[in-house]
This record gives structure tokens, sequence and C-alpha cells, in this order.
């Protein structure tokens, strides 16, 4: 898989920027809560497909014995993605590529997981309430 944990190797990174076309690898950024991990996507990639890369990242991170690690992958459909952390942003819909949203190399994208007993709705993207969703929690990197 297009993963590198836990961060994109200079090489791999310099290689992901300097590709051409509209098929271009960028390596993004992805925060949620105190963690961050990297995973390198194709730009006409929809959304849905970064969520199943993120799932998988977080897959091969659970054999890691990091506290932050996930016990188990998180199924796409029970997770959303933010490009501003901003509070009242939408997420991103499934069927957008990275491009129809700008998203370019070293972007951040903010992942949140629908919280734990309230899994009863199947299709993340629909109008649910969001008193289901973890809020976005992110480190600001403020030193205090």
């Amino acid at each position: 898989h297009a993963i590198t944990k836990p961060t994109c190797s200079l090489v791999s990174y310099r290689r992901a920027t300097m590709s051409s076309a509209s098929d271009k690898i960028i390596c993004v950024r992805c925060k949620r809560q105190n963690a961050t991990f990297f995973v390198r996507v194709k730009t006409t990639q929809t959304i849905a497909d970064v969520k199943q890369e993120i799932s998988d990242a977080l897959s091969c991170s659970s054999d890691d014995s990091s506290p932050s690690a996930s016990p188990t992958a998180v199924p796409p459909q029970k997770m959303r993605i933010y490009a501003s952390d901003k509070e009242g942003s939408d997420p991103l819909p499934n069927a957008a590529t990275l491009a129809d949203h700008e998203i370019a190399s070293d972007a951040i994208l903010y992942v949140v997981f629908r919280k734990a007993g309230k899994e009863d709705v199947e299709d993340a993207t629909a109008d649910a309430d969001d008193d289901c969703w973890e809020g976005i929690a992110i480190e600001t990197g403020e030193m205090e």
C-alpha cells in the first residue's frame, strides 16, 4: 500500500512533489486527536479512496506497539475527513477528488471517527446528527 510510517522520507516526499501530470502522487498529513500519520495518494483519488488508505494505514499501525496505535482498523464509512479544523466546516464528500479541493502535497487532512455506541447509521456521509462524531480536537503545536 501507499503508506509510510511514521513520516514520508525526504526522498519519497521529493518524488511526490516533483511528479507532474494530473495523476500526481502526493504525501498528505492525516491528523486525528494527538496522532499524525502520512499517506501517499494520487490527486485523482476520491475522498472515499483516501478513507480506505487511512483505514489501511491504521490497520498496519495496529501491529505497532506505540500508545497511539489504533487497536483495530476503522472502516472508511465510519470516518469523516475535513480539510479544515475550523468549527462548523463540512466534511469532504466521498465522490470528490483531492484535486477538486485543491489538496496539495504536505496538506493536512483532519480525520474523525464515529463515536463508539453511535454506529447505527451505515453511511458516514448521511446528514446524521453531529453528536455521533468525534470533534476535531487537534494539537495546535503551541508551546505552553
